[in-house]
């Protein structure tokens, strides 16, 4: 919970968004430049993510919660054999 009065809240609410940047701020805190090649501000790969990969999600979904489920198994009882 954040306390803020009126008047900050305000100034918040009515800042441009070149001066208050969530993705500016998360990119330049993480140096994104450094760890992705070309423009980090591109949301070429969102775009590809909400149209080609969401069309076929509902025939991925249960193959990838029977993944998920096999590998919890594998890991939780090699750890319950192991003594981890």
């Amino acid at each position: 919970m954040v306390v803020v009065d009126h008047d900050h809240a305000q100034e918040l609410f009515d800042a441009p968004e070149d001066r208050i940047s969530f993705t500016a701020a998360f990119n330049d805190g993480f140096s994104l430049h450094y760890l992705f090649h070309g423009d980090p501000r591109d949301d070429y790969h969102t775009r590809v993510i909400r149209s080609q990969l969401t069309q076929n999600i509902s025939s991925t979904i249960p193959k990838l919660v029977d993944e998920l489920n096999a590998a919890f198994a594998d890991e939780f009882e090699s750890n319950i054999t192991t003594g981890m």
